[in-house]
């Protein structure tokens, strides 16, 4: 039997109204539609659909029409402000009316927002932000999952929802019309004149950019015309022009305080003050990515001027609003490009960087962990070289800041009171001893070894990386430092003692050839607190070294020197940072207090310096009076501590296998009669407190 039968004879399927399906009777409707079918004659016949093509779903072509209408009603007739003479236009194209619909309004009024960007617009017309289109982001125990799973079940969407919503408990316009703010646009003004507004922008790219590489320069530059008056936008080029300020020449008056000349680390408040005016409202609005980057670079700000404190409280501002819209997440949304997908990478590991180095310097808890953040690492994108050298620069850095976590959550552990708190054995030292080293051993060649002969940015680079890992390793062991108040000896504090000794003098010589190498006439690239107050805690602990040689008999002059280059280091670096000024003072009331023997013609000009010279002399005497200091290799320094990091651990542990704890050796941070925290508060806070001598 042949069962091959052509589509002619075939059987032909009609189908049936309602009433004729649960009668079971042949319906005749195909045949009389639109009129009633034959068994509907006395009641509503339900067959008014006819069949779709076959292939297409039915669902498919009621979303498409649906879309449709949403189109239609959005494109309407555009206001005349909104046509120029260069867009395309034709005859049959002004023939087709739309009725616009209230509703579909206003769900795609950001949709109109985008057609309208198609067109030139005036440079005077105020720019809308698109904040509607933001969204927040909602993480796996939210209710996501649950609503996930209702919409598949339901075919349940937004617009299903704005069909039924009483405007008292959705209508939020009223709410914010109540609040009072300040936050007007911005205005051409705002940004100064142009010429200055593009110098503050390159002084910007070539100091700060280039270690921290969060924007694209010609992707930013590019975008400046279009988006200047935008609120987000305008928050990020206004703070850029903050930032470029600090980076201009001595003196240019441009950029300072009228009638505060002298504090060149005030340079740029003015566009500051703008900023902290006209920042987005970030507890009624969603935040934007560029939010974020402005919220990043008002803290490297502040961190210079005189709120470096509250820095931190910055960084974490910007870290809530980033995790807020999910910049923390990797997503594939198609539409966004791979630059803005490499935006937001390059913003939340610039959050990361800055959130463990307030945590170092500051002693504070880590705000977000390395495991938190599920994105890849930065792209080198940039065509040029010295561009792709700071996003490998950046890389590096990530890789070592997660080491510091680490060594800030194995060491600087608060305990708890319910357990027993953790300890920390030598096995724990020795394993972040190895993983430090593994880190540099590991460095590219193009960012190990500077060279005289290197561009000064990227001198600078290839010296940060180093202070940063000397810097990271006396953060390895400056908890297990001699304790003044203990007569007990141990052998694991003298190791410490003397790792952080050479680590104080490495950090010291590398600034000081950095100071020396170039003009440095924009002062130095952009460094963090980890890196930028390195100098600071490496004096401090020459000046605890010195005290401990003299305390058992073994002085070493070698100290005092490294403590007056230090001095002079930050001497340097003072017009620029604030808290280089205030280390200054600190620490030359410190040696003085603590009798330490510095030169007594050194002394006497430090002091003539810190009243009533101007601060060019200041620096021109630093240059031509420069006290002899021994030669110090640093390669040889660098493998001489190297080999300190890997003894054998065991020695120090009398037969334990390295497990002991050395939560003993360790001083109570939490004690009444620790002044430490006071002291700190003193130099980060400066007039706040009553125990500040201000020198004019």
């Amino acid at each position: 039997m042949n069962t091959n039968v052509s589509a002619s004879k075939k059987p032909k399927i009609n189908r049936a109204c309602d009433s004729c399906r649960k009668k079971k009777a042949r319906c005749d409707a195909p045949q009389t539609f639109p009129n009633q079918c034959s068994n509907c004659k006395e009641g509503e016949c339900t067959f008014n659909n006819p069949a779709p093509k076959k292939g297409v779903p039915q669902r498919y072509v009621n979303d498409l029409e649906a879309k449709l209408e949403r189109y239609e009603a959005t494109f309407g007739p555009l206001p005349p402000s909104a046509m120029s003479d260069g867009s395309p236009s034709s005859e049959g194209s002004h023939k087709r009316k739309f009725e616009r619909s209230n509703r579909d309004n206003r769900d795609t009024e950001s949709l109109t927002e985008k057609m309208s960007a198609l067109f030139f617009k005036p440079d005077d017309e105020p720019v809308k932000d698109n904040e509607k289109e933001r969204t927040r982001c909602f993480g796996k125990s939210s209710m996501k999952g649950i609503v996930k799973r209702i919409t598949l079940h339901a075919d349940f969407t937004a617009l299903d929802l704005n069909t039924e919503m009483r405007s008292r408990f959705w209508n939020e316009e009223f709410i914010t019309q109540t609040m009072r703010h300040s936050q007007a646009p911005y205005t051409h003004d705002d940004f100064g004149d142009q010429n200055l507004m593009y110098e503050l922008i390159n002084a910007y790219f070539d100091k700060v950019n280039v270690t921290l590489p969060l924007l694209n320069r010609e992707r930013f530059v590019l975008d400046i015309p279009k988006h200047k008056l935008e609120r987000s936008f305008g928050s990020l080029l206004i703070m850029v022009c903050a930032l470029g300020s600090q980076h201009m020449l001595m003196g240019d008056k441009r950029v300072l305080i009228p009638g505060r000349e002298d504090t060149q680390f005030l340079a740029g408040h003015q566009f500051y003050l703008i900023a902290r005016e006209k920042f987005i409202d970030q507890i009624s609005t969603v935040a934007s990515l560029q939010d974020v980057q402005a919220m990043i670079l008002m803290q490297l700000y502040v961190q210079n001027g005189l709120y470096p404190k509250s820095s931190w409280l910055i960084s974490g501002n910007a870290m809530l609003l980033a995790q807020d819209i999910g910049l923390n997440i990797k997503w594939n949304d198609s539409k966004e490009d791979s630059y803005q997908q490499e935006s937001r990478n390059r913003a939340m590991w610039a959050l990361f960087i800055l959130d463990t180095s307030n945590s170092a310097a500051l002693g504070r808890f880590q705000l977000i962990s390395y495991d938190d953040i599920n994105l890849d690492l930065p792209s080198e994108i940039e065509t040029d070289s010295k561009s792709r050298l700071s996003v490998r620069y950046m890389n590096q850095s990530i890789k070592l800041y997660k080491i510091v976590q680490d060594i800030l959550k194995s060491i600087y552990w608060l305990k708890s009171n319910e357990k027993e708190g953790y300890k920390v054995s030598y096995n724990d030292i020795a394993s972040l001893n190895s993983r430090l080293n593994g880190w540099y051993n590991k460095l590219p060649s193009e960012l190990r070894d500077a060279k005289k002969s290197d561009d000064e940015e990227v001198f600078q680079m290839k010296c940060y990386l180093k202070i940063a890992y000397h810097t990271s390793q006396s953060y390895i062991y400056k908890s297990f430092l001699p304790d003044p108040s203990s007569a007990e000896f141990s052998t694991f504090r003298l190791t410490s003692l003397f790792i952080c000794l050479n680590d104080s003098r490495t950090i010291i010589s590398i600034f000081d050839d950095i100071q020396r190498a170039g003009t440095n006439s924009r002062g130095l690239c952009h460094s963090n607190c980890f890196l930028g107050w390195s100098t600071f805690s490496a004096c401090l602990i020459l000046v605890l070294c010195f005290c401990e040689s003299r305390k058992n008999g073994d002085l070493n002059k070698n100290d005092l020197e490294y403590i007056q280059k230090g001095i002079q280091v930050l001497r340097k670096m003072e017009a620029r940072d604030l808290i280089m000024g205030r280390a200054v003072d600190m620490i030359l009331q410190l040696v003085i207090k603590a009798e330490v023997p510095l030169d007594h013609l050194f002394l006497k000009n430090q002091w003539n310096l810190s009243n009533n010279i101007n601060p060019d002399q200041a620096h021109e005497y630093l240059f031509k009076s420069q006290l002899t200091f021994p030669y110090v290799d640093n390669h040889v320094q660098e493998n001489h501590v190297s080999d300190v990091m890997d003894f054998n651990f065991d020695q120090f542990d009398a037969g334990l296998g390295g497990t002991e704890a050395l939560n003993a050796l360790m001083p109570s941070l939490d004690s009444r009669e620790d002044d430490w925290s006071a002291l700190l508060s003193t130099v980060f806070d400066g007039s706040s407190f009553n125990t500040v001598n201000n020198v004019a």
